[in-house]
């Protein structure tokens, strides 16, 4: 006789079911040794891709990813709305990041070499507001921007600090235009009006200044 390992029932060795293991172990049928190898894998505990944190493995969202080697393996995250959260932000921030590249006057490949120095000046913008936030900014103050930064400069060093001390004072003082909110039931057309800009601007002057006491 044997101890079935998932049950503690005693069985009868000849017709119990035993694993191929070096030292075999014995259930009462495949059915509950097939039980025990899921609960086991269900109590596993996996670490988040985004936040870190440890989740139960039956609870957690995965994704199948491969590496750059060919490798596949399998990405946990918390929930599925933490991994698309996570897909949406790094789309808004290259996107972003494209628009800032070009407000500037550069291409992707110019710039590259000074990407890395540029986000470290920059931390104090990315820190406070999320990259769709930003993109919305550049996007209503394009022109504005474009008119600030027409002028020469004798290095792209000063190009770029001055275009850092162009968006610092605009995106302080950016309005979000407000999302209109639609009743349940509309019996008339609704003209739609577009949002007032944000009122007020910064002189070139007062950039230049500004740009002085960098």
């Amino acid at each position: 006789m044997v101890t079935c390992k998932y049950c503690g029932k005693k069985i009868d060795k000849t017709t119990a079911y035993s694993t191929t293991t070096k030292v075999p172990k014995y259930y009462c049928n495949e059915e509950e040794y097939l039980k025990e190898k899921q609960e086991k894998e269900d109590n596993k505990k996996v670490v988040c891709k985004i936040c870190k944190r440890k989740i139960l493995k039956k609870d957690a969202f995965h994704m199948i990813h491969t590496t750059p080697s060919g490798n596949i393996v399998n990405w946990y995250f918390c929930n599925e709305q933490e991994y698309i959260d996570k897909i949406n932000e790094k789309l808004d921030a290259d996107k972003c990041k494209n628009k800032l590249v070009e407000l500037m006057g550069f291409t992707l490949a110019e710039f590259e070499p000074s990407w890395s120095q540029f986000m470290k000046e920059i931390r104090d913008i990315t820190n406070k507001y999320s990259w769709r936030y930003i993109y919305d900014y550049l996007v209503s103050d394009e022109r504005d921007i474009l008119n600030a930064m027409s002028k020469n400069f004798n290095t792209d060093f000063q190009q770029r600090r001055y275009f850092e001390a162009v968006i610092r004072s605009g995106i302080k003082r950016y309005v979000p235009p407000k999302e209109e909110v639609k009743p349940a039931f509309v019996e008339e057309v609704i003209e739609y009006k577009k949002p007032e800009r944000r009122i007020g601007r910064v002189s070139l002057e007062d950039l230049e200044d500004d740009y002085q006491e960098l």
